[in-house]
């Protein structure tokens, strides 16, 4: 339940397919290349405290991928990399309080070996009921950089109130997202 928090981490970006497809001159032809990246290493660590402090801790790293390539002309063998060696990292903090708050942050990195993408999110995260549990306040705040021969930034906020409970009940919320906003590199962005 941890790393559901916000959204930011979808496990299958790991050691999916390779990222690019490799680059072929006039008479070559691929001889041999992986439909899927070897993951070398993936550990996960989480728990709560008796405080109500949820921590999780993630991290996976994929070896570098290579294609082989081959000149039909002069028979010459060759090799490009399509997929570098990759790190990928999730913290998570989630403070549970007054039964059914919680307060939460969230971090994803991933860290491409050389010149390749990298990506950092981080977002806040409340959900707070009064102790009546009458009303609720929640929101998030999320921002998102993407390095990728420039650093592109972009947030994406939410902020609501909603009375939960007797006869008349009501929900009310304001969203935002910049175009620059971009999850995909360890999230999902579904909409």
């Amino acid at each position: 339940e941890l790393f559901n928090k916000g959204e930011l981490f979808y496990s299958r970006r790991i050691a999916g397919s390779p990222s690019f497809s490799p680059n072929l001159n006039n008479h070559e032809e691929v001889i041999e290349s992986p439909s899927k990246v070897k993951l070398l290493n993936a550990m996960k660590v989480s728990g709560r405290t008796e405080k109500g402090l949820g921590i999780g801790l993630f991290n996976a790293i994929t070896e570098k991928a290579k294609a082989t390539i081959k000149n039909t002309e002069t028979g010459e063998i060759r090799q490009e990399e399509i997929d570098p060696a990759t790190h990928f990292n999730v913290l998570v903090l989630d403070q549970r309080f007054n039964d059914n708050s919680s307060v939460s942050l969230v971090n994803t990195n991933v860290m491409r070996n050389g010149s390749y993408r990298d990506a950092n999110v981080t977002g806040l995260y409340w959900d707070i009921t009064n102790k009546k549990n009458t009303y609720n306040y929640y929101g998030n705040l999320e921002g998102s950089w993407v390095i990728d021969g420039k650093t592109k930034f972009g947030t994406e906020a939410l902020g609501g109130f909603a009375k939960v409970s007797g006869k008349h009940r009501l929900q009310s919320s304001v969203y935002l997202r910049t175009k620059d906003y971009n999850i995909n590199d360890l999230g999902y962005t579904g909409r």
